[in-house]
Order: structure tokens, then sequence, then C-alpha cells
């Protein structure tokens, strides 16, 4: 037993290692490609992002991961002892799946997805123990919510990226003096830009804290702060509400001290060292840029940390 669990800390640092050499680019590559920092600057934010994301608040995803996709009934004692030693090496072989993929693709600059490989080793290890025990472990509608995210997500996110630019071009970049536009519009624009932020810290980087504090008494019920899983209501104020009036008020507190903060930033900034052209303005969006691509590091942390810590603390 010992040596088994040697063996899957040793699998499990080697995929972190991976998730980490895949996943930085989500964080950093729009900071680094719009050279707003430079390549090392911008690895050291994302470490260290990463780690407070993965420390402070990864336990909801690693449960998913541990215990979500195989279910196994624990009352059934038969079955449990018939297929125990099966979960543990078939844990350690999904991660030194996912692991060596992980190791291949980004030598060949593929953009694969850790949370892919890690949840396809794990489906592939329940449907071979399903056949070989006869029985059903697979939760196929966990699966489900887990491939719809994969699907929803860039369709989404298109048309918000897309009006997102849309909107700096009409009112900053196509005008005659687009630097002392991006002064005043940049704040406007850090309110929404925070607002989101705000909220998705806390619907996904938080939600192991919140969860902790329930259970430790500091809050009530954690739906004052988190969404209601199922049949929500748009009402803010309701107990089973989508967006909680708490985390909508806490959420616009956010946006409204970085907006405050960057006005203040950019009234005393001095352009004049700057080339002509949009290079002024590009300076003004790198505190938005940098500002998001640290939120993504705190929340690939979060998230993504589970892909080889779900499947460790299973063994």
């Amino acid at each position: 037993m010992g040596l088994v669990l040697l063996v899957s800390v040793l699998v499990c640092a080697y995929l972190a290692w991976n998730i980490g050499a895949n996943d930085v680019a989500n964080a950093i590559g729009t900071s680094v490609g719009s050279r707003a920092l430079t390549l090392k600057q911008a690895v050291v934010v994302a470490a260290v992002f990463a780690f407070i994301g993965a420390f402070f608040a990864g336990d909801a995803v690693t449960d998913t991961v541990r215990k979500g996709i195989l279910v196994v009934y624990f009352d059934n004692q038969v079955l449990v002892d018939a297929i125990s030693n099966d979960l543990m090496y078939g844990f350690i072989a999904a991660m030194m799946a996912a692991a060596v993929w992980l190791t291949i693709a980004p030598r060949y600059g593929l953009p694969v997805s850790t949370t892919h490989c890690t949840i396809g080793g794990i489906i592939g290890v329940g449907l071979v123990m399903e056949v070989q025990h006869d029985t059903s472990l697979i939760d196929w509608e966990v699966v489900e919510k887990v491939v719809m995210s994969w699907i929803s997500s860039p369709v989404m996110e298109s048309p918000f990226a897309f009006f997102t630019f849309w909107v700096i071009r009409e009112t900053i970049l196509d005008t005659t003096d687009s630097e002392a536009r991006a002064r005043w519009m940049a704040p406007i624009l850090a309110i929404p830009t925070f607002f989101v932020l705000g909220l998705a810290l806390q619907f996904k980087a938080l939600k192991g804290f919140f969860a902790k504090a329930q259970e430790n008494g500091w809050i009530e019920v954690k739906y004052d702060w988190l969404p209601f899983k199922e049949d929500g209501s748009w009402n803010p104020m309701m107990d089973d509400a989508w967006f909680p009036s708490t985390s909508l008020i806490l959420a616009g507190m956010i946006a409204i001290i970085a907006a405050v903060i960057l006005a203040y930033i950019l009234r005393n900034y001095d352009f004049k060292v700057e080339k002509e052209g949009f290079d002024g303005v590009e300076r003004i969006f790198v505190w938005l840029q940098v500002s998001a691509a640290a939120y993504v590091a705190v929340a690939d942390g979060a998230n993504d940390r589970s892909n080889a810590i779900g499947p460790m603390a299973a063994v």
C-alpha cells in the first residue's frame, strides 16, 4: 500500500507539472502576445496566482473529479472489496495516461485540455471496470454537465469578445484623440470588467471557501453567496437566486474600487515617453489585461489542479 501511495504521488506530481506547462498559456498568452508583460514577468504572475487559486479554492472541482465521475456506493461492502484495488490502479493509470499525452501535445504545439485528458482517462477506466465487474460506475449525468461546459464556453465567449472589442474600437481606437478618450473610457470599461471578474471569483475560485465557511458556521447558507444549483430564480433577493444579492453587491464594490484606482492612476500617468500611434492607449489597457490574466491564473489553479489532485485523492 505504501508503494502504491508513493507511485500515485509521483504520477500526480508529473501530471501537475504537465498541467502547469500546458495551461499557463491560458492565463498569460494574451499578456505576452500584446507585450503587456514580458515572458518572465507573465510566468511569475501565473505561478503566484495559480498557486493561490489551487491552495485556497480548488476543493469543489477536486470532489467532482475524485468521486463525481465514478460513483461507488460504499454501503455495498462486497462491491467495494471487489473493486477497491482496481480503483486505485485505475486512477493511477488515468493520471499517467493524461500526463503522457500532456507531455507529447505541447511538444507539437497542440492546445489540448487537461480536463479532457483526465476525465477521458477516468471514463475509460470506468468502462473497463463496468464490464469486468458487471456493475454501473459512471455517472453519465455528471459527464453530460462537464461536456456541456466544454461546448457552451466557446459559444458564449466568442460573441462576448466580439462585442467587447467592437465597443473599444468604436469608442476609443477610431476617434481623433484616442489617448484622451481612453483616459476617461478605461475606468468606465473597468466597471463591467471587474464586476464580471468579481462574480467569477466568487462562483468559481472561491466556491470551496464558501463551502468551508458554511461548515464552520461563518455563514448560514452558502447559497447566500453562490448560485443555486437547480431550478433557480432570476430574482437576486430570493433564497434560490442564480445571482444572490450579496454576491452582486460584493462584485459591484470590487468593480467601483477598481475603476476609481484606475482613474487615479491614469490621471497622473505621463504618456510623453510613449511612441506615436496607439502605444499610449495600449499602455492604459495593460492594467485591465494584467488584472484579467491574474484572475484567469487564479481560476486555472482552482479548477485545473483538481485534474491531478482528484485522482490522487481517490487513490
